[in-house]
């Protein structure tokens, strides 16, 4: 989540927006459960399980500053769950799916989590975000032009370079809807940010040129269905449309938190309202999370970031430090504490780790951690809870 802000402030730089960051090396010391006693907090025993992350495989660890060593580089480098999303459910099945850079797709399933490696068409490329279309995974890849150095023709032609990706877990295949090619980019062009409404792609495209950097901005459409797009047909099957830096800004804008959907407005009614944070939350449309700004102090920056998820029956927030808030009814599940909110805690993570984006597959949280210094990103994985034992424990016995 940090990493899409990092993204959002460095467009909105070129757009020609005030970022109004006071730099200070003393951050507010910012604790996400300022009043728990207005929370329904579990009895119950956490029950969960850590996983790091390797090019090739997930591998379980006891904790994940005993996972292996890993050299910090920077987070578009990394091997790390950049996105996760969950699904609807609609078949019955209510799956989760993490996007891991540069290596492959994790599905998280109810019981256990399944790494499927792609290196054909992740290799030398940044994963961006994982999306949903009819509950199948899409995702975007570019090139870093700050931190990858191999020149994207030189290390791949353009028509051979994807640009949206698929994921089908039924035969455990990635496949390429739109290759760079399709786009009728400028040379050494790169897609760093974009907004998916579910029908179309709005993009900030980023130009490298001897003399200067040069953005613009670009509105992608498909004229038959996206799931059956391939490189070739795309050649005719996209409409391409040049659109403004304004009409842009406005589509990827931060929303102040009183506009941010009422059931996140009441979870977190209990927090200080001047307490500054950024928060993303998703729904199961799988369209792009919207980016929502708590709080009205931002001259003393903090680290405290979350993720959310508004779904047919329940609603999820998970902070960076590990707090979790909960309201509804999980997949197939009865309410949760006669109605009431709940709290939790995940594991306090050691110094210099945080938590990242979460899927909920049916009773089962899987949350994203990383060892993160700044710009950099070295051992990542995620945990698994059990919410059955923690939160309907009669039920699970």
């Amino acid at each position: 989540m940090m990493k899409r802000y990092f993204l959002l402030l460095l467009s909105a730089a070129w757009l020609g927006l005030t970022l109004c960051l006071t730099v200070s090396c003393k951050k507010r010391q910012v604790n996400p459960e300022a009043n728990p006693a207005k929370l329904f907090t579990p009895a119950f025993e956490l029950k969960h399980k850590w996983y790091y992350l390797t090019a090739d495989s997930i591998e379980p660890v006891d904790l994940p500053q005993n996972a292996p060593d890993t050299i910090m580089t920077p987070w578009t480098e990394s091997i790390r769950i950049s996105s996760a999303r969950s699904t609807s459910g609609a078949d019955g099945v209510n799956t989760g799916y993490g996007l891991v850079n540069r290596a492959g797709i994790i599905v998280f399933s109810a019981d256990t989590p399944d790494f499927h490696a792609e290196k054909t068409l992740l290799a030398g490329n940044t994963a961006g975000q994982l999306m949903l279309k009819d509950d199948i995974p899409l995702f975007t890849l570019y090139k870093s032009t700050f931190f990858n150095t191999a020149q994207p023709q030189a290390a791949q032609p353009k028509s051979m370079r994807p640009f949206l990706v698929q994921y089908r877990a039924d035969s455990s295949t990635f496949y390429p809807l739109i290759s760079y090619e399709n786009l009728s980019l400028p040379e050494n062009s790169e897609i760093t940010g974009y907004v998916w409404d579910g029908l179309a792609f709005y993009c900030s495209v980023k130009q490298n040129k001897p003399e200067r950097v040069l953005f613009s901005y670009l509105k992608i459409s498909a004229t038959q269905p996206l799931l059956t797009l391939t490189p070739h047909t795309s050649k005719t099957a996209l409409e391409l449309k040049t659109i403004s830096t304004d009409d842009f800004r406005k589509i990827q804008e931060p929303l102040p938190f009183n506009k941010a959907p009422a059931q996140i407005r009441e979870l977190l009614e209990h927090l200080d309202p001047d307490l500054y944070f950024t928060l993303d939350y998703a729904t199961f449309d799988g369209t792009t999370p919207v980016h929502i700004l708590h709080g009205t102090d931002s001259s003393i920056p903090t680290d405290l970031s979350a993720s959310a998820y508004i779904a047919g029956t329940w609603t999820a927030i998970v902070f960076n430090d590990g707090t979790v808030y909960l309201s509804g009814a999980l997949h197939n599940r009865p309410a949760l504490a006669n109605g009431k909110a709940v709290s939790f805690r995940l594991p306090k993570l050691p110094a210099g780790f945080v938590y990242g984006d979460f899927v909920l597959s049916e009773s089962t949280l899987y949350t994203a951690w990383e060892e993160s210094d700044f710009y950099k990103t070295g051992r990542s994985g995620f945990i698994q809870v059990d919410l059955d034992k923690l939160l309907y424990r009669p039920v699970a016995e």
